[in-house]
């Protein structure tokens, strides 16, 4: 006994063309694969799944995929909202300039001095 739970789901394996209850345990490529369950209570539990590595692979692959296409999602969206904020920082640039440019009635230094004698 090579020590591994034996397979119990009703599936066959097409690598050795048997019911999987019968090969799984005594597969090279039966692996565990470390998980962290979380309970209803939100207590999280570190256990082992036992699987087939080529399926696991599998598995992995399309769970990298959709997160990079999450991942893709989440940039297009901050990319968006810099572009939104770029944009307003623009208009209120060219408002700040255009208030500068505005001839003063008083100039700063004045302002000043009339701040402090008060």
């Amino acid at each position: 006994m090579s020590g591994k739970p034996i397979n119990s789901q009703d599936e066959y394996c097409p690598l050795w063309r048997k019911h999987v209850s019968k090969v799984c345990h005594t597969c090279a490529w039966y692996r565990p694969l470390p998980v962290s369950i979380t309970r209803q209570d939100g207590v999280i539990t570190p256990t082992d799944v036992w699987a087939c590595a080529i399926v696991q692979a599998m598995q992995l692959q399309f769970d990298m995929v959709r997160n990079g296409e999450e991942t893709t999602a989440s940039t297009d969206k901050v990319a968006n909202e810099i572009s939104g904020l770029s944009a307003e920082v623009s208009r209120q640039s060219r408002v700040m300039t255009r208030a500068l440019d505005q001839p003063r009635l008083v100039s700063p230094p004045e302002l000043l001095r009339d701040s402090r004698a008060r």
